[in-house]
Formats: C-alpha cells, structure tokens, sequence
C-alpha cells in the first residue's frame, strides 16, 4: 500500500486487519521524523557547499612545492628514458655481435649520466 502527499511512502500490509492499521499508523508517524532527518541533511548539506566556496577560492598552499617536485620527476623520468633506450641499443649491439661494454663504458659516460643512473 501507498501513502501519497508530497511524497509517496509505501507500507507492507500483513494478513490481519489489525496489523495492517498498525503498520499505516506507524507508517505516518514516522513521516515527521523522515521530514525532520531530510531537513538536517539539507542543512549539512548547505553548510558543506559554503565550505567547500571557501576552500575553492583559496590558493593552493602547496603550489610551488609541487612544480619543483613535478619538475624534478620530469627529469628523472628523461634519464629513465634515456637509459632504457640505452639498454636497447646495448641489445641491438650484442645481438648484432659486437660487445656492448666499447660502446657505454663506465668510464666513457658524462658525470650526468652517472649521477642520473645514481639518483635512480
């Protein structure tokens, strides 16, 4: 069975008339408490949105730390790539049976690239 006003509320009726009666009495009392709860939720709700106004307006605190920090992993992910496009050069020497130490010794890097595959 159905409640109807402004909104619907449903109500499971039973097999006894009695208790059917029951269930729509308790049923429409509880319709003010489920006002009075909404009513809150609303309220929250409201006072989270002019909260959330403020917080979007406000710089962010932690800005320039960030673009250091993203610019640091733009660089270390460069070397990565640098150094896994190395590693495939090295295979593709080796594969072509020639040794892959002559080419990128030790010895032979820039200190860039030492201290890069150091950082990493």
């Amino acid at each position: 069975m159905q409640i109807k006003g402004a909104s619907t509320y449903r109500v499971e009726l039973g097999d006894s008339e009695l208790g059917s009666v029951t269930r729509i009495e308790n049923a429409v009392e509880k319709i003010d408490s489920i006002l009075a709860q909404t009513k809150q939720k609303l309220e929250d709700a409201i006072v989270q949105l002019s909260e959330a106004k403020k917080e979007v307006v406000k710089p962010f605190e932690f800005e320039e730390r960030l673009a250091e920090y993203s610019a640091r992993q733009a660089e270390i992910n460069t070397k990565l790539e640098f150094k896994e496009l190395r590693q495939q050069e090295e295979v593709i020497i080796d594969e072509n049976g020639q040794e892959s130490d002559s080419r990128y010794s030790s010895d032979d890097r820039e200190p860039e690239h030492a201290i890069a595959e150091r950082d990493i």
